[in-house]
């Protein structure tokens, strides 16, 4: 949804920001939050070297404060930027998320890298089918299992993932 709603309106970074601001108040895990800022910025650092429009704006409104420059938000910004189509956006989030998670069960030894491009393989599909459908309204976040495992994770003594 932010995605979507950043890259109708990365014209508008007045509107981008509130739709970050949005983010920020959904996302009630502070680790998600922190890897969602991180993320953001390395994802807007590459895109202002190469010049993507928009880019550099969005990061100077980020480093000045103003917003803080979630992943979602700034993949629907730089990719617009970038010419990708709206169906284009969301097929490369879902590539995103998808192959994080792949690549988080080969780093713990749960699955070796050829089965995780068969399971990536096997999504591809419902990531096409997700981005064909309508968003909700609203920007929203209920995943209370991974929220407690995330505060679970960042309360360890021994962590395996930066958020």
């Amino acid at each position: 949804m932010a995605l979507l709603k950043s890259f109708d309106d990365a014209e508008n970074l007045d509107a981008v920001c509130e739709i970050d601001h949005e983010v920020e108040a959904a996302t009630l895990s502070e680790p998600f939050r922190s890897g969602s800022r991180r993320n953001g910025a390395s994802l807007l650092a590459a895109h202002v070297r190469i010049e993507t429009p928009g880019a550099a704006a969005f990061q100077a409104r980020v480093r000045k404060g103003d917003t803080p420059g979630h992943l979602a938000v700034t993949q629907g910004l730089v990719w617009r930027g970038a010419g990708l189509d709206r169906d284009g956006a969301v097929r490369a989030s879902g590539y995103m998320a998808v192959s994080g998670f792949t690549t988080a069960a080969v780093r713990l030894g749960l699955v070796g890298a050829v089965a995780a491009q068969t399971a990536v393989r096997r999504l591809l599909p419902v990531i096409a089918e997700l981005a064909g459908s309508e968003p909700p309204d609203e920007i929203e976040s209920f995943a209370p299992l991974l929220d407690i495992a995330a505060a679970r994770h960042a309360r360890g003594d021994l962590r395996l993932f930066s958020n």
